[in-house]
């Protein structure tokens, strides 16, 4: 019984320093960022620190802390931050998720080897620490695989979108350069037309007056028989 004791007390001792040094780390890593005028982000501290996204999103005043230097620092015409939901914070929620899955899982570990009567010495414990944060790492190592993977994606979808957008550009040229040679065209055949106009106006024109002058004529013809009709009828 006292060596259950014992061993539980070591455990926690354990766990109380390791946390301790994570939150020093943490606020070393704010500090060091204040003093560069970085921006506070989650991403951020936690680079800067040295912990997971998850260590800084179990603990809610590590949160608040964070949150609120990030407000400090936020534009005023920024929106707030329940409306900047981003693809991070959905996967360090995430990450944070299965971070706490896991010490629960290994709480429950341990205290089923307590319970069945079986003591853990420190040197089990931290085995069983380091085979935990090696299965933590590979999930996080495969996580950033995934990433990866779809930022492979993203980025072909993206190269696929430039060339229909390159594509789309060339058809654009091309109907633009149809346009004006259709405006050229137009601006020819406008032209044609009033010149049409004009040689008709002149046609017309040239057709009146020979008329006027056939019409004279024949007045003056009709007058000159008149004028012999009647002298003849002197006579």
């Amino acid at each position: 019984m006292k060596n259950l004791i014992r061993n539980v007390s070591g455990l926690t001792d354990t766990a109380k320093l390791k946390h301790l040094n994570a939150f020093a780390k943490v606020e070393n890593g704010i500090k060091k960022l204040l003093r560069q005028k970085t921006p506070i982000t989650f991403e951020a501290v936690a680079k800067a620190s040295g912990v997971s996204r998850a260590f800084l999103y179990k603990y809610p005043q590590l949160r608040e802390r964070i949150n609120s230097l990030k407000t400090r620092n936020q534009p005023k015409n920024s929106p707030p931050i329940n409306q900047k939901a981003s693809e991070a914070s959905r996967i360090a929620i995430i990450d944070a998720l299965r971070y706490q899955i896991q010490q629960q899982q290994k709480e429950i570990n341990i205290l089923a080897n307590l319970v069945g009567g079986s003591s853990l010495t420190p040197q089990q414990i931290e085995k069983y620490d380091f085979i935990a944060e090696n299965k933590r790492l590979n999930e996080a190592l495969e996580m950033s695989q995934n990433q990866l993977n779809e930022s492979i994606m993203i980025n072909q979808n993206l190269t696929e979108s430039l060339k229909n957008l390159k594509y789309q550009n060339q058809e654009l040229k091309k109907k633009s350069a149809n346009y004006q040679d259709l405006q050229s065209e137009q601006s020819e055949f406008h032209q044609q037309n009033s010149n049409i106009h004009v040689l008709l106006q002149q046609t017309i024109s040239e057709s009146r007056q020979s008329n006027i002058k056939r019409f004279a004529q024949a007045f003056k013809q009709e007058d000159k028989s008149t004028d012999f009709l009647e002298t003849d009828t002197n006579c």
